[in-house]
């Protein structure tokens, strides 16, 4: 099935490049109430969403990106949700 496009445009900060955003309406909705993450040595980060029904645990979604896209993506949820956690005090070792 082909993809529709849409009349959105999404501008590139660092080229001023104007996209047309391409929207894929067979992809399902779907709820997540669980993620997961996982970061590897070389900075890849698989981010897995399930959530929990009566028969159990399904994952729903699996995302596999860079850190810095995922920074990029966790900056505009908290944007979005104008929420902004305060990092965490670092423990001192104990010897």
């Amino acid at each position: 099935m082909p993809r529709k496009s849409v009349g959105s445009t999404i501008e590139k900060k660092e080229s001023r490049e104007t996209i047309t955003l391409h929207a894929d309406n067979s992809i399902k909705t779907l709820w997540v109430d669980h993620t997961h993450l996982s970061i590897r040595e070389d900075d890849l980060c698989m981010l897995r969403m399930s959530a929990t029904l009566p028969e159990g645990l399904f994952e729903q979604a699996k995302i596999m990106t860079t850190k810095s896209h995922l920074r990029s993506l966790i900056d505009v949820l908290c944007k979005q949700l104008e929420y902004y956690p305060e990092p965490k005090e670092k423990k001192p070792n104990k010897l």
